[in-house]
């Protein structure tokens, strides 16, 4: 079986909508005994990444309405979440039942993380100032919970 997971989703030219990115290349290597990967796939491209998984963390950038941008949340299934959800194709949690039908292993263990972002689509291959400057926190947040469902969990790395 492969290690936990940790997937930080989204793209890398839309500005605060490559968060997820900029919080696992912040956490790459500091999270013991879990892989930190990124992705701006969505859809059936995820599932070899995701399969034979103790546990999967995913953190992805979500329009929210009452949430200050660069807050972080557990993502509750209905969150506005840019990658997970998908009008012209599999969406994060179809695709999760589609690898359980096909009996692929999926994680038995999945936390989301959103982040607040306040518009979806900028131009830029950098994040605002605002979030850029709350990058470190978020990743402490991701790794602190991460470490504490783990534990939680009896999957903790040592």
């Amino acid at each position: 079986m492969k290690p936990p997971l940790l997937l930080g989703m989204g793209s890398p030219i839309l500005s605060d909508d490559g968060v997820g990115l900029y919080v696992c290349r912040a956490l790459s290597g500091k999270v013991p005994g879990v892989e930190v990967a990124e992705t701006f796939l969505a859809g059936l491209g995820l599932l070899e990444i995701i399969t034979d998984r103790p546990a999967l963390f995913v953190v992805d950038a979500a329009i929210v309405s009452g949430k200050t941008p660069g807050s972080v949340f557990v993502m509750e299934r209905e969150a506005g979440f840019l990658h997970l959800f998908s009008s012209h194709g599999v969406g994060f949690f179809e695709l999760l039942a589609l690898g359980k039908t096909m009996d692929l292993a999926m994680p038995p263990l999945i936390r989301i993380y959103g982040v607040a972002i306040e518009k979806a689509v900028s131009f830029s291959e950098e994040l605002t100032p605002s979030l850029s400057a709350k990058v470190d926190e978020i990743a402490w947040f991701v790794r602190r919970d991460i470490q504490e469902t783990l534990g939680r969990e009896g999957l903790l790395a040592l």
